[in-house]
């Protein structure tokens, strides 16, 4: 690709800033011989280093060569050059490096990003690749409602626990993952729900997901308690009926109380996760402790960052 570069003599120019091999700069996480963006306005400019920390220290280097540069351009090389470094295992190695920069760019990174989810040739044939993984975490964090119709499709297959493409998910942060990229079509979630044929775990996800989505403020309360109420009275397998019970709780199960006693009293629910006795304790708390407690609970929130998933970056 070419690079267009014009050497400009002030920052306040300048799109991007060079090392010189030759500079006398001693910092910490900077590079000789390497161009950095630029990042900021008026009095406020930084860059991000090689750990993806900000930097604004660099500028006393007298050396620093100031460039202006088409920032499309230079963004699409950077991220062409950094995607190859996060699709595949290295030695059990995380390219935190690499996660970090590609953070860095957030919207501008979905397109990016995308392609590794729907890569799914590639994730078929060989076992090494984990693009889509990492991408999955970071789409998430961003809040990329483009990832929303795709999730939707793969937790709609009917495929065995075993051979779902987003089994690891599904099990883990597929609730979390589905409301941090909602894109307001509630009646995609509705149809995973209530689809018998769809994996079970799947369907249990985005019944939590709603919960997340009522936390989040982007649901009401009342309306996704009278759906799971609805619900409670329809659903035949146990692992969906835990999780309706499970999310009632989390919501302060009030309203629902009567079809979660007869969902015991029909042994649809798994008490190991949880018993009636839990659910009756619930209800002799205060609604707002109940909620605000359920509110802090790691696993009703959204992807909140993916370090999280992956250890710090």
């Amino acid at each position: 690709m070419d690079l267009q570069m014009i050497e400009v003599t002030t920052l306040s120019e300048a799109s991007y800033i060079f090392i010189p091999p030759t500079s006398t700069l001693q910092l910490e996480g900077v590079s000789k011989g390497r161009l950095y963006a630029l990042h900021g306005q008026g009095d406020n400019y930084h860059i991000f280093d090689d750990e993806g920390n900000w930097n604004t220290s660099i500028f006393s280097d007298p050396s620093i060569l100031y460039y202006q540069l088409d920032r499309e351009v230079f963004l699409e090389k950077e991220l062409t050059d950094l995607i190859p470094e996060i699709c595949y295992v290295k030695g059990g190695i995380i390219p935190r490096q690499a996660l970090k920069r590609i953070r860095s760019y957030k919207q501008k990174a979905v397109p990016y990003l995308l392609p590794l989810v729907q890569n799914a040739e590639e994730q078929d044939k060989n076992p090494y690749y984990v693009g889509h993984v990492y991408a999955i975490y970071l789409l998430a964090e961003l809040g990329s409602t483009d990832l929303f119709p795709f999730l939707i499709e793969s937790f709609m297959t009917n495929e065995k626990e075993e051979e779902h493409p987003l089994a690891h998910f599904l099990q883990e942060d597929g609730a979390r993952i589905l409301a941090s990229v909602f894109n307001g079509n509630l009646s995609s979630i509705k149809l995973i729900i209530e689809t018998k044929q769809a994996y079970p775990y799947a369907r249990g996800q985005a019944v939590r997901s709603l919960v997340i989505l009522v936390h989040a403020g982007e649901l009401e309360r009342d309306g996704v308690l009278q759906y799971f109420k609805y619900l409670l009275k329809m659903e035949t397998n146990w692992s969906v009926t835990t999780q309706l019970v499970m999310a009632c709780t989390a919501l302060y199960p009030d309203v629902a109380y009567p079809e979660i006693k007869a969902a015991y009293q029909q042994g649809k629910v798994d008490e190991w996760l949880i018993k009636l006795e839990n659910v009756t304790q619930t209800l002799a708390l205060q609604k707002d402790i109940v909620l605000h407690i359920s509110k802090q609970d790691s696993r009703l929130q959204k992807i909140q960052s993916a370090t999280e998933r992956f250890g710090e970056m």
